[in-house]
Parts: structure tokens; C-alpha cells; sequence
């Protein structure tokens, strides 16, 4: 905590003394479960207790926003506090984004944060010297070409999962987007030329720091002794191998076109818990936003990655201090995706929907006699609509998740056993759940409550909780 106070003390006075516009703002949020029914396999649980939004975040936070500029620069900042003790219990255990294939069924879950501040979604500097350049430095996001259309409804967080806008087309991000990498800053170079813009980012870039150095007993050493030379400091090719270009262009009355290259340091892992395949592999992104028609959005996506072999994967070698070539013949390629969000404003009627598609990703591991796994198409359905009374805003949700079955030479595979289990058949499955909800706002306080169903269906090889969940959300911006 007082480091934070610190921190925002120091933007107040670089505000004070250097900016030509200072702002501070903030934003607390509660997610509340004060019933929940979870059914698994006829025993019964009732449960109620802190929940998780939809993004998987804790049930109690607050967040402070701070931007201090000028007309040429600027400094922004944003804080996020969770309480001592904080908790949630959720029902979406497993993780469904990022080429992370073979979803690990539904389970609840519990975890206990302690008291901490950390620096959230951004902290860092922009320098705009003309009015068609800009230079971002430090941990951020930027959205001017990212997916219009977002990850469904506030309550697909205690139903089914859906994607974000970034399945749409990714957004700017400096901690990287399924990359193989895990450095949090990044430098994006931005130009806006009229209906034109074209972006660069290098993302994950990494600072060093004592734990980076191994040199002598209770001294930091210095790099040209470190094993962990690559810790802090990437050799060139990896950093810029993970760069991300992009391009868009805004068509007046018709919409936004764009395309982009996603770089990434190429890898293939496996979850020995679950079995759940994670690739990281470079991919082109294309799409388009249709908005001629009034009151109408309608974003269209693509992404292809492209194939990745055991040759375009390196490791860091301790004892030769270089990166290497990972050995081995393996060949990758993760799925290509189709997304379609879009919605539609008639008057106080506002539809909403999804529909996100995974296929032909496939992985062979080179060994005699073997097969290409080929992993199992997907299809995400959501649809979230909204009609404002007047007094209050009513809205459904509704999500269906199917995952067709993981192959090996035409059979299904085979996953780890769950604790206490038998290892399991990946033959795919559904996920279908729903809900109903209202929302009001009072200046700037807004309370949603509502009613969420989760179907117990199964889902490779695993029978999931069937979930009844009265779920309310408490958010106060000043």
C-alpha cells in the first residue's frame, strides 16, 4: 500500500508541476454469489461467498486510473487493489483462450489473495512529437484496430465462457498475445495518416534485475558471466521474431478493414495434469468491420497461424551460453480460427452475438510409427441480447460450447485420469448455459443480479457440475 501511495503521489506532482491536464480516476467493483447449487453426479453442495467476473478476476476489487500530460507527452497509470483475505469461488477452472486446446472440464475453484497492489493493464509513457506519430513505452494495451464486438455478456462468467474481441482480431498488447514469451513491457511505434493507420509492437521485453545475474557468492556478477544471460536479455532474433505489424483502414460509411502479422517465439507444450496442448506459432490476421448500416456492427475475423517444426524452436544452453535448436522432427500447426461478432440497435432492443470456430490444428511428434494428433474442431455460440425499460435494463444469455473429438490414426486419444479417475477418451462434448438479468444505475453506482444455469454435461470423458447461480455485481465509478 505505500508503495502505491507513493506512486500516485509522484504522478500527482509530475501533474502538478510538468502537465498541462492532470486526471485521476477510479472504479470499485463487487461480484457477490449469495446462492449458489452445484450438482455432481446426484450429490448436492450449496455454497454462496465472493464470485469472479467473466475475465476470471477476484470477486472484490478497486482501481485507480492516473494520466498526467502534455500535448507532446505523457504519463499513464493504473493501480488495482484486492482486499486482505479476498476470495472467489468459480466455476471455470480451465482456460479456453490462446490456441490452449483439449479444455479441462469445469470444476469449482478457490483462491485466497492477499493484501497487494500491482500495476494493472498499463504503466508507462507516450511521446507524440507530430500529430501523426505516436511511441508507447511500458505495459499496455491499445485498441484502435482490436475485435468491436466483446466477450459476450457480464454473466458468461458463471455459464459458459466465451471468447473476447481479441479472437475477432487481436488488439495491441505489450505482454504479448500467445507469443512463447512472458516479459511485461513493450515499445509500440503507432501511425495515423488521415482513414490509415499502421502500428508496430515489440512486446515482452524484459529489464534486468539481481535475480538475472549469477556471478560470485553474494554478489549480483555481471552479464558476460551469467547462465541466466537470456533471462534478462533476449538475443536479438527472439525479440523481434516476436513483433506484431498491423494495418487498418476505415472506408467512410462502409467500415474498418484490417490486417496484421502476429510474431512469435515458436513452441509446443503440454499439460501433464490435463493433456491440454498450448502452440505458440507466428500467424496473419485479417478482418473487417461493417458499420454502413445505422445502428448496425458487424465484425468478421480470421486468423491462420503458420506451421511451426522442432528446427523454428530454440532453448537457452547453460553450458554454451547460446540459444540452440530444440531437436527432434515434431511439426505443429494450431488451429485456424473463424469469428463473427456483431450487433444491432433498435431503439431500446439491442441484439447481441458470437460465434467463434477453432479447426484443423494438428501435431505430430516425429516418433516411428506414430500418428498426427489431430485436435478436435470447435464452436462457440453465444448470444446476449439487451432491451432498455426505462427504469432498469433487462437482458439474456445464452452460450453453447461444442468440441469435437482429439484423434490419433482415427481414434480418439487418450487423457490423463483425473485425481481418483481413470484416464479418459478426448471425444469432445457441450457446454450449454444460460440467464436472465437485470441491471440499474444510479448516477455513477450500478447494480446487476440475475439467475445462471449451467448444464451437467460431459465433456471429455467427464461428466461436468450441473450449476444453479443467483450471481449480483456491484460497480461505483467516481
Amino acid at each position: 500500500m505505500k508503495k502505491a501511495l507513493v506512486v500516485l503521489l509522484i504522478l500527482a506532482v509530475a501533474g502538478g508541476l510538468f502537465a498541462q491536464e492532470f486526471s485521476l480516476s477510479g472504479k470499485v467493483d463487487a461480484w457477490l454469489i449469495p446462492f449458489q447449487y452445484i450438482n455432481r453426479d446426484g450429490d448436492s453442495l450449496i455454497g454462496a461467498g465472493l464470485g469472479r467476473d467473466n475475465n476470471g478476476g477476484n470477486g472484490l476489487r478497486g482501481r485507480l486510473f492516473g494520466e498526467a500530460k502534455t500535448d507532446t507527452l505523457g504519463l499513464r497509470i493504473q493501480l488495482q487493489f484486492y482486499p486482505a483475505g479476498a476470495s472467489g469461488t468459480s466455476v471455470l477452472s480451465s482456460v479456453e483462450y490462446d490456441n490452449t486446446l483439449l479444455p479441462d472440464p469445469l470444476t469449482t475453484e478457490s483462491t485466497t489473495i492477499e493484501n497487494f497492489v500491482q500495476f494493472d493493464d498499463f504503466v508507462g509513457v507516450w511521446w507524440k512529437p507530430i500529430d501523426w506519430f505516436q511511441l508507447d513505452v511500458g505495459k499496455f494495451v491499445s485498441d484502435p484496430l482490436r475485435g468491436k464486438i466483446g466477450d459476450g455478456s457480464w454473466m458468461d462468467g458463471v455459464t459458459v465462457m466465451s471468447y473476447d474481441g481479441d479472437e475477432i482480431f487481436s488488439r495491441f498488447k505489450s505482454n504479448g498475445l500467445n507469443n512463447g514469451a512472458s516479459g511485461n513491457a513493450g515499445v509500440l511505434a503507432s501511425f495515423t495518416l488521415g482513414d490509415l493507420f499502421i502500428g508496430a509492437l515489440v512486446p515482452n521485453l524484459k529489464a534486468f534485475g539481481p535475480g538475472d545475474y549469477e556471478g560470485f557468492a553474494g554478489g549480483k556478477g555481471n552479464v558476460y558471466e551469467t547462465v541466466n544471460y537470456a533471462d534478462g536479455l533476449s538475443e536479438a532474433g527472439r525479440v523481434y521474431e516476436r513483433i506484431q505489424v498491423a494495418v487498418g483502414y476505415t472506408i467512410p460509411d462502409i467500415g474498418l478493414v484490417r490486417a496484421q502479422y502476429v510474431g512469435a517465439n515458436s513452441s509446443v507444450t503440454q499439460a501433464a495434469a490435463t493433456g491440454a496442448y498450448t502452440i505458440a506459432a507466428p500467424r496473419i490476421e485479417a478482418a473487417f468491420a461493417f458499420t454502413a448500416v445505422e445502428g448496425l456492427t458487424l465484425d468478421i475475423g480470421g486468423k491462420v497461424p503458420l506451421p511451426i517444426k522442432a528446427s523454428s524452436q530454440k532453448s537457452w544452453n547453460t553450458t554454451d551460453l547460446e540459444w540452440k535448436k530444440v531437436p527432434g522432427d515434431w511439426e505443429a500447426q494450431a488451429p485456424y480460427q473463424v469469428s463473427v461478432g456483431v450487433s444491432y440497435v433498435l431503439d431500446a432492443l439491442t441484439i447481441n452475438g458470437r460465434v467463434d470456430t477453432k479447426f484443423a490444428g494438428s501435431y505430430d511428434t516425429g516418433a516411428p510409427n506414430s500418428d498426427p494428433v489431430k485436435f478436435g474442431p470447435e464452436v462457440n455460440f453465444h448470444l446476449f441480447p439487451t432491451y432498455d425499460l426505462g427504469i432498469m435494463v433487462v437482458g439474456l444469455d445464452f452460450g453453447l460450447a461444442w468440441y469435437g473429438e482429439t484423434t490419433e490414426d482415427g481414434d480418439a486419444i487418450f487423457l490423463p485420469a483425473r485425481a481418483g479417475g481413470v484416464a479418459r477418451e478426448a471425444d469432445g462434448g457441450v457446454r450449454v448455459g444460460g440467464g436472465l438479468y437485470a441491471q440499474k444505475s444510479w448516477g455513477d453506482c450500478t447494480i446487476r443480479g440475475g439467475l445462471a444455469v449451467k448444464a451437467g454435461t460431459e465433456v471429455n470423458g467427464v461428466k461436468e457440475d450441473a450449476i444453479f447461480t443467483i450471481p449480483i455485481v456491484f460497480e461505483y465509478s467516481f
